[in-house]
């Protein structure tokens, strides 16, 4: 069985309040695009893996990760796919051994919600073979990670509180896109650290119709991405200056950047022009899920 993890993508991203529990209140429109990372799952006998079953940890799955960005991904019990994997035996009370083989084609650490991708994916596979209710995996998904029910879902939405409240948004369909990844890696938690040393007030609440407005809206961490690491500035004015690029944001807290085109030929224009133009850079070009 096989999970493409699409790429998650905020179009904007506004900072709300510091709650009780130390977490932020955000706004952000996300959407998901095309050409993620490959997932797959083989059910096996748990005595393939030695005969460990649940409730040990680590008995009952193995994980081999291939691709360019396979030496980004923690291989301990961090690694999002082995959490959801176990997690998911919890909830069924009984174990489901099998190989996990991942293609990381999408770099970690870029606000792109590759990790939260993953955990998704392993949901949905696990879940084909399982069947457990819609309510218990997004419960699942919550425990796991912020992002992850937004990825469990991979359709327009306007994310609330920490990320976990989600109302869909139909009538936004993501716009062709490129999107470069900087080859810098930039800690969630410092960019929130940095954000408030740097800036003391938080964004205003907008409109759920407002926040489909990208134009009028913002990421409220780029000024501080580009002065954490000044390539992303560099980075988000070469897509400003490609043929068609109307709009040139920062992605979640970063570092990836996009750039919005009118059109797909458009994109795929300005992407083999950053290719050319920054060879050791990962750069994607593509349109809606």
């Amino acid at each position: 069985m096989q999970f493409i993890c699409p790429i998650k993508i905020n179009l904007n991203l506004h900072v709300i309040s510091k709650r009780k529990d130390n977490y932020h209140n955000l706004q952000s429109l996300v959407v998901f695009v095309d050409g993620g990372d490959r997932l797959s799952f083989y059910p096996v006998p748990s005595s393939f893996l030695g005969g460990r079953a649940y409730p040990q940890s680590q008995g009952t799955e193995c994980l081999q990760v291939n691709g360019p960005f396979a030496s980004m991904v923690p291989m301990d019990e961090t690694n999002s796919i082995l959490r959801a994997h176990r997690a998911f035996e919890e909830a069924i009370r009984r174990p489901v051994a099998g190989r996990w083989y991942l293609e990381k084609t999408v770099p970690v650490g870029a606000g792109l919600g590759s990790a939260s991708a993953n955990a998704a994916g392993a949901l949905r596979l696990l879940q084909a073979v399982n069947p457990l209710h819609e309510e218990k995996i997004v419960s699942i998904g919550k425990a796991i990670g912020s992002d992850v029910p937004a990825c469990l879902l991979s359709r327009s939405a306007i994310m609330e509180g920490v990320g976990d409240r989600l109302t869909l948004a139909p009538d936004v369909i993501a716009p062709p896109l490129v999107i470069v990844f900087p080859s810098i890696m930039l800690s969630t938690k410092m960019m929130f650290n940095k954000l408030f040393s740097c800036q003391s007030r938080f964004s205003k609440k907008e409109s759920m119709q407002n926040m489909k407005n990208i134009w009028a809206t913002q990421n409220v961490f780029e000024a501080v991405a580009c002065q954490e690491a000044p390539v992303i500035g560099e980075v988000l004015q070469a897509l400003r200056e490609t043929t068609g690029c109307r709009l040139a944001r920062l992605s979640g807290s970063g570092s990836a950047c996009f750039g919005v085109y009118d059109t797909q030929d458009q994109g795929h224009v300005a992407s083999a022009a950053l290719k050319a133009r920054y060879p050791a850079m990962w750069v994607w070009s593509g349109a809606a899920v």
